[in-house]
């Protein structure tokens, strides 16, 4: 009986932090996720149940800006070594300026990742020729 009790309390002290965080981005944790103009893919402890609908509350830190785009769980992977879930999702037709703000968000970041591997190209080069 103990343990059926233990086991509601966790399950209702999650949903109270999920709703808490719902309204303060600034604490929620930081994930490293795989973002596309069609979904996301996140390492997370939990695995989603299949086909599942659910609204995704993604935060852009650097912009201040967070966005609420809905969501269908599309397949997961489970990495036993780190104990986690690699969970993909597909947004279902966000609205149309988050899906701007989406797409610019991901056209930064690649340049940014194009510029910095070209700076490190060229220092690499340079100290090849010296």
């Amino acid at each position: 009986m103990n343990e059926l009790v233990n086991s509601y309390c966790e399950a209702f002290q999650e949903l109270n932090r999920d709703y808490y965080l719902r309204e303060h981005p600034e604490a929620w944790k930081i994930y490293d996720v795989s973002l596309s103009a069609g979904g996301v893919a996140v390492m997370y402890p939990k695995r989603f149940l299949p086909g599942r609908h659910l609204t995704s509350y993604i935060c852009f830190y650097e912009q201040g800006r967070t966005i609420t785009v809905k969501a269908l769980f599309a397949r997961c992977e489970t990495n036993p070594v780190q104990m986690l879930e690699r969970n993909a999702f597909y947004f279902e037709f966000p609205d149309p300026k988050n899906q701007y703000f989406l797409e610019l968000e991901i056209e930064r970041l690649q340049i940014e990742k194009a510029s910095n591997h070209c700076v490190n190209y060229q220092l690499l080069s340079n100290l090849e020729g010296v």
